[in-house]
């Protein structure tokens, strides 16, 4: 079952309910992004695993609540995510807590704001170590609002 988000224009963000979209063909799906409507565009921005050239379609030719739905998707691909990014405003925060999201975009957002997920990928990607994931961790648990960058100098030492 998907469990993402979409954003509805009348209702805000809204569970992703499961999709018929999921088991189909990249060629398909590329018609679907094209062609759909509305709603079945949605359903695609929030698919697992997203397909790079399905969302470049949606980012460029839809409605601003698909890029949206896209920046919040945890399968978007990482370069993907790093274009939303671009645009500045609500994108870098959505993107920033995105787990999938390259480690760069994630380290402006304040720590509090990552999902534990997140941070998982976070240290992961740095190369940290188990000790380092726990302060991390226990940091997070604290609500600490410091920009993650900054907390993971602080840990590392390399301030």
């Amino acid at each position: 079952m998907n469990r993402h988000f979409y954003y509805h224009s009348i209702l805000g963000w809204q569970p992703a309910p499961p999709s018929v979209l999921e088991g189909l063909d990249v060629s398909s799906l590329l018609v679907f992004a094209r062609y759909g409507d509305y709603a079945t565009r949605t359903d695609l921005a929030a698919i697992e695993p997203l397909d790079r050239e399905v969302a470049e379609i949606l980012i460029a030719d839809g409605p601003i609540e698909l890029a949206w739905t896209i920046a919040m998707n945890r399968n978007a691909p990482p370069d993907v995510l790093e274009r939303l990014a671009e645009r500045g405003g609500d994108f870098v925060e959505l993107v920033g807590g995105n787990p999938a999201a390259p480690s760069r975009l994630k380290e402006g957002l304040p720590l509090s704001d990552h999902v534990q997920v997140s941070l998982e990928a976070y240290v992961r990607d740095m190369g940290g170590t188990h000790a380092q994931h726990m302060a991390l961790i226990k940091a997070w648990l604290s609500y600490e609002t410091t920009p993650l960058g900054e907390v993971w100098a602080r840990i590392t030492g390399s301030v």
